[in-house]
């Protein structure tokens, strides 16, 4: 990996140069201040210096609590300084210079004071090597030097170069390991987004990203893309789910297209072995057509469902579910009386907005099925009703009831809890399923009550305002 590429030795690189520069400009000033600050001192010194010797020069009379003037020394020979008192300094020297030539200075004075480069009125400061020094000049031939050496001072100011040097340095390593600390840090949170993230492609859908920290700026993002992988694994669990289905649901269609079809191609193959009478042909065929029927039935249901799954947007119109039940009532009375069961009614004027065949189809299948399933002699009810606002169908019947180990699984596509009477009746066990995928498809849910001995009781409920 480009180091530049990187994220966190770009965050070092810039945490760095900018505590490089920040140190850099802090010692600088710092230095400098100090510097100035020591050389300010000096020059006081100096000035003061300048002011005792120049009261050696004053009158007798004159004020001692002013400053003394200076000397006027361009009046006369600068030999005349040879007649005055001057006390030795301790701290500073002086020299009085004639023509470049010193005249007098102290005993501690150094031998070689050059006189100014210039001829200039007044007093001026000068650094020469390691001497500090006040010039005043009268006339372009005598000048008075005031000085001291600055060597200890320079080396004190040296000395705290490198402590502040050194200092910086280790406040520099500090901080670098302080920013690497946090740069790791930062991105050790987008390192583990980025490893669940290659968990989870993998295929381990139930990693998560953990989030220590919620509170900071990748917690959100944690979250979001948690809860994106959460949506991810229920769809992917979806689609298992609905693979799985579809499997299951080919291999149970494949079985039960292959009994008819054994069905027909027996009798055809047994019927053409030989020459048979009329009555054994006319048998025959109505074998084949019976295959053949059921065949057909399993195929519509087939294609009823495939229609389904697949979300077809069937035409949905304005209707009344009170008219429709009539209708389906009228054409089982027949279904009712070969079974020697009786039909109830309870109808109220329900409109809803909904595929007319469908919800006919819904409520001829579970009527059918409780026909079915009832008992000689015994009553099968069914109510439409609107029950605050819901569309509801409840049909009844007081058959033998359904199991409790079957309850959960009478919707499932191709299962008979009576398998022996389904086929007696030409079920193929889709009936229910097809009611429920209708249903949920119209934005209802469908569910089933019953005890062994006292019948079964199907309710379908559809959202207010269908």
């Amino acid at each position: 990996m480009n180091l530049f590429h990187s994220i966190r030795w770009r965050l070092q690189l810039w945490h760095g140069a900018v505590l490089l520069m920040v140190l850099t400009a802090f010692g600088f000033t710092a230095y400098r201040l100090a510097y100035e600050n020591r050389f300010r001192m000096i020059d006081r010194e100096l000035q003061k210096a300048t002011e005792r010797l120049f009261k050696s020069f004053a009158p007798k009379d004159h004020d001692a609590k002013g400053k003394p003037p200076p000397p006027d020394f361009s009046k006369g020979p600068v030999d005349m300084l040879a007649r005055v008192d001057i006390p030795e300094p301790e701290d500073t020297y002086y020299a009085f210079l004639e023509n470049g030539t010193i005249k007098r200075a102290s005993k501690n004075a150094p031998a070689d004071i050059p006189p100014p480069q210039a001829f200039f009125e007044g007093a001026a400061i000068r650094m020469r090597g390691e001497w500090r020094e006040q010039v005043m000049c009268k006339n372009p031939n005598a000048s008075l030097v005031i000085g001291r050496s600055v060597a200890t001072d320079l080396a004190d100011l040296h000395r705290l170069a490198w402590i502040m040097g050194l200092v910086g340095a280790a406040v520099a390593a500090f901080g670098l390991i302080g920013g690497w600390w946090i740069a790791n840090g930062a991105i050790r949170p987008v390192h583990d987004i980025s490893e669940t993230a290659s968990k989870i492609a993998g295929g381990n859908l139930a990693e998560r990203i953990k989030v220590p920290h919620a509170g900071n700026e990748l917690g959100p993002l944690a979250h979001t893309l948690n809860s994106t992988f959460d949506r991810l694994h229920v769809a992917y669990e979806q689609l298992r789910a609905a693979l799985q289905r579809q499997t299951d649901f080919t291999a149970d269609a494949s079985h039960e297209l292959r009994t008819p079809v054994s069905v027909i191609l027996a009798e055809t193959s047994s019927t053409l072995a030989r020459d048979r009478t009329t009555e054994e042909y006319q048998e025959s065929l109505e074998s084949i057509q019976r295959s053949a029927r059921r065949m057909r039935q399993l195929t519509e249901s087939l294609l009823t469902l495939a229609r389904l799954d697949s979300n077809h947007n069937s035409e949905r119109v304005r209707c009344d579910v009170q008219i429709l039940t009539r209708e389906i009532l009228e054409g089982l009375r027949p279904l009712a009386a070969q079974h020697q069961v009786s039909l109830s009614e309870d109808l109220s004027p329900v409109a809803m907005t909904a595929n007319p065949a469908q919800i006919g189809q819904v409520i001829e299948n579970l009527l059918s099925n409780a026909i079915h399933h009832s008992r000689p002699g015994g009553t099968c009810r069914i109510k439409v009703t609107l029950d605050n606002g819901s569309p509801t169908i409840t049909v009844s019947d007081d058959g033998p009831g359904i199991a409790a180990t079957d309850l959960p699984h009478i919707f499932e596509r191709f299962y008979r809890a009576d398998k022996s009477r389904s086929q007696t009746h030409g079920g193929v066990g889709l009936g229910l399923a097809i009611a429920k995928a209708i249903i949920e498809a119209h934005q209802g849910n469908i569910s089933v009550s019953s005890q062994p001995g006292k019948g079964s009781i199907f309710t379908v409920r559809f959202a207010p305002g269908n």
